[in-house]
């Protein structure tokens, strides 16, 4: 057999709890939480004491520790605690036969308590019981739905099924059959721990398996340095892979806009072509058939040129529809170049926060990086409606763009889309803008909650935006107003696209 880690089994148990007649009569001075699935308890007697109870799914345990942990916010369990067993006095440890089960006895001016932690790898939990064995709290609430053996408050305790108090471990199993006699009394005591490199800590040796390790002196020192660099470890993966996956999407979202861009800047390079197409169409536009769909023309230089026509639309229509494709070509060149500079900046620094991330070699490095990535706005999501992935916005035309400091900025292309903007995407604490007495795009600023922390730089962003796509966009000085949405209203029986607006402040943009 050749597992990936030492377990911590029920010897493993037993031999950290070789020194619990001497915890007997401590004081119980403190509870706190040093994990979403540890506590620890600080004893006195004599000398201070910590014990480490542990419901991990992978790194179950109990045992003394001597590793300063991190304190978090209580949880349940360890409210009651405190609120129960703070100041009274540890009477009993008791492991369950040859289980993974202890229960640590308390007495105090509340009453008898104990705690039944079970070290049962998916299924471990602790639970705090009173003087007649009801639930006062558990680290894991299982309802009656999820197993035959409930975990709730008030509910009486019902201990695991014991279905052979004197089974061994595996591992113990393991060096009997390999002839290691001294494993046969591996729970009388008397423990020989034993540290294998890549394996980890056990209470005895086992070299008859083939790990051959190093003597230490106390199973529960090792025990807890090994287990903490573990969980370190994986926590610090866990949270690399998410702050990975997070920032994937962001640059995957970068790149695909970018190539929407590319395609856009295709068509604003076609202005020219379309302009000509228009003009040739209406100087032909008495030899052309009604319902034709193509015509033979000749351009400026005489060549012939076919143009592909609509048929339902008549020759001034289809010229005039040209026209507009090729202003609003020219009309967004400026804003195509400039998100596409800020794209492809905003992109390349995204894949060297990737390649740092995934070469920290600690937390602290970790969170200092999460941090910076905050701070570029790229962890912010974005206030908008959970939509099919292929029409985002349900199909509204509405645009994303990239601000300053990678701000999102949201507008809508018509006022159907400026109606779902308002009232559907945005949220009452996002920015809204609108050039005050003319028509234009909605413009959002989503904000997280936090329209405090929006940059000025951003709002004027998003206020050039609202002058790009309104009435006044030629106008040499164009008033932007902008609040927050909750003041915007949407009068009942009022045009598609109209609203109404409170407590705004101006914008002048040149």
């Amino acid at each position: 057999m050749t597992p990936r880690t030492a377990p911590f089994d029920a010897l493993c148990l037993a031999a950290s709890l070789a020194d619990a007649p001497k915890w007997l009569g401590a004081r119980v001075q403190k509870v706190v939480q040093v994990a979403e699935d540890a506590l620890a308890v600080n004893l006195y007697a004599g000398e201070s004491l910590w014990l480490l109870v542990s419901w991990n799914p992978r790194f179950a345990r109990l045992h003394p520790t001597w590793i300063r942990r991190e304190r978090l916010d209580p949880k349940t369990l360890v409210e009651a605690m405190r609120a129960r067993v703070e100041d009274g006095r540890l009477v009993g440890v008791e492991q369950m036969g040859r289980d993974r089960v202890v229960v640590l006895s308390f007495e105090g001016e509340h009453g008898p308590h104990r705690l039944v932690v079970e070290m049962m790898g998916k299924h471990s939990n602790a639970a705090l019981l009173d003087a007649g064995d009801r639930i006062v709290a558990c680290a894991k609430h299982v309802g009656r739905s999820q197993s035959r053996r409930p975990m709730l408050a008030g509910q009486p305790y019902v201990p695991p099924p014991v279905f052979d108090a004197e089974a061994l471990p595996p591992l113990v199993k393991a060096l009997i059959g390999a002839g290691d006699e001294a494993a046969t009394r591996a729970f009388e005591g008397g423990f020989q721990p034993t540290m294998v490199p890549g394996f980890g800590p056990y209470p005895v040796s086992l070299d008859a398996l083939g790990f051959i390790g190093r003597p230490v002196p106390s199973y529960p020192r090792a025990a807890d340095g090994w287990f903490f660099e573990l969980e370190t470890s994986e926590g610090l993966e866990a949270e690399r892979s998410a702050l990975v996956s997070q920032l994937e999407r962001v640059a995957l979202a970068r790149e695909v806009a970018l190539h929407d861009l590319a395609q856009a800047e295709g068509n604003a390079m076609r202005a020219g072509q379309w302009t000509r197409q228009g003009e040739l169409l209406l100087a032909y536009a008495n030899s052309i058939p009604k319902g034709a769909d193509r015509a033979e023309v000749w351009d400026y230089d005489g060549n012939p040129v076919t143009l592909s026509l609509d048929p339902e639309l008549t020759p001034l229509e289809q010229a005039q529809k040209w026209f507009t494709r090729a202003k609003r070509a020219k009309e967004g060149r400026g804003e195509l170049e400039t998100q596409r500079l800020r794209l492809t900046e905003d992109l390349a620094h995204l894949r060297a926060y990737l390649s740092q991330i995934r070469h920290a070699e600690d937390r602290a490095t970790l969170l200092q990086l999460r941090a910076e990535a905050a701070s570029k706005r790229w962890l912010l999501k974005a206030s908008q409606v959970a939509t099919n992935e292929e029409r985002p916005y349900q199909g509204h035309r509405i645009r994303e763009l990239l601000g300053p400091g990678g701000a999102v900025v949201l507008y809508g292309e018509n006022a159907t889309a400026n109606d779902y903007l308002t009232t559907r995407v945005a949220r009452p604490n996002d920015w809204w803008l609108h050039v005050r007495g003319a028509v234009s795009a909605h413009v959002v600023v989503p904000t997280a909650n936090h329209p405090e922390r929006t940059p000025i730089e951003v709002l004027r962003f998003a206020a050039e935006v609202a002058v790009r796509h309104s009435v006044l966009k030629h106008s040499s000085v164009v008033p932007v107003d902008y609040t927050l949405k909750k003041h915007v209203r949407k009068p009942k029986g009022s045009a598609v696209g109209f609203a109404t607006y409170t407590h705004e402040k101006t914008i002048h943009v040149n």
